[in-house]
C-alpha cells in the first residue's frame, strides 16, 4: 500500500494545475478567443473580482483596449494607455482603470483583448451599445489621468530643487485626494447604471422568449 505525504500531494496538485492550464492555453490557441476568472480589482469598476472576461486573440491592439497579458507567471487584465518604440521594439504601456502607475510591457506578453465582461450571469459587450460607451468613458479616464500624472511627475523633477518645492507638493497631494474621490464615485454610479440597465434588458428579453 502506497502513502502519500504532504508534500507529494502538494506537487501532485501542482501538476494537475498545471495540465489543466496549459489544457486551457491549447484551446485558447485553438478557438482563438477564451474565457478567463478575473482575481483582481486592479480594473474596478467595469470589471471587478469573480467577473469572467472574454478575450480574443488579436494582433492590433489599440489605445485604451483592455488587455490580457502574462507577467511573471500571472495572467493581467490592465488598459492600454500608451505605445512606445525601444531599440525596435514595441512596448505597451499598462494601468488598471482603479489607480496605480503605468509600466512597460512587450507587446508580444499581450494573449488578446478584452470584448466582453460577465457578472452574475449578465453579459456586456465592449464592442457595441452601453457597453461601448462605458469603455470609451473610463477608456479616456484612465488615459487622461496617466498623461496628467506623467506631466505632474516632469514638472515635479523640474521644481525638485526649488524653493516653496515641499509647499507645492504638499498642496498637491491635498487637492488631489478630493477629485480622486468624486471621480472614482462618479464612474462608480455611472458603471452601475450600465449594468443595471443590461440587467433589465436581459430580463426583458427573457420575457419575450418566454411570452412566445
Amino acid at each position: 500500500m502506497q502513502t502519500l505525504d504532504s508534500k507529494s500531494l502538494k506537487i501532485t496538485h501542482d501538476k494537475d494545475e498545471e495540465i489543466i492550464k496549459d489544457m486551457l492555453f491549447e484551446l485558447f490557441e485553438k478557438e482563438k478567443k477564451g474565457w478567463f476568472r478575473v482575481i483582481s480589482g486592479s480594473m474596478s469598476p467595469l470589471v471587478e473580482i469573480n467577473d469572467r472576461v472574454l478575450v480574443k486573440k488579436e494582433r492590433e491592439i489599440g489605445l485604451r483596449d483592455i488587455i490580457l497579458f502574462g507577467y511573471q507567471d500571472v495572467l493581467v487584465t490592465h488598459r492600454v494607455v500608451g505605445r512606445i518604440y525601444e531599440n525596435g521594439r514595441l512596448y505597451l504601456l499598462q494601468k488598471g482603470d482603479r489607480g496605480g502607475s503605468a509600466s512597460k510591457i512587450p507587446s508580444e506578453s499581450v494573449l488578446g483583448r478584452v470584448v466582453a465582461i460577465e457578472k452574475n450571469g449578465r453579459l456586456l459587450r465592449l464592442d457595441s451599445g452601453w457597453g461601448r460607451m462605458v469603455n470609451t468613458v473610463l477608456g479616456i479616464n484612465n488615459y487622461m489621468l496617466y498623461r496628467v500624472s506623467a506631466k505632474v511627475e516632469v514638472i515635479k523633477r523640474r521644481l525638485r530643487y526649488k524653493p516653496g518645492f515641499q509647499c507645492m507638493k504638499l498642496f498637491y497631494r491635498i487637492s488631489k485626494k478630493p477629485f480622486i474621490l468624486l471621480n472614482g464615485g462618479m464612474l462608480r454610479l455611472f458603471t452601475a447604471g450600465i449594468w443595471i440597465i443590461t440587467k433589465f434588458k436581459a430580463q426583458s428579453s427573457k420575457f419575450k422568449a418566454e411570452s412566445k
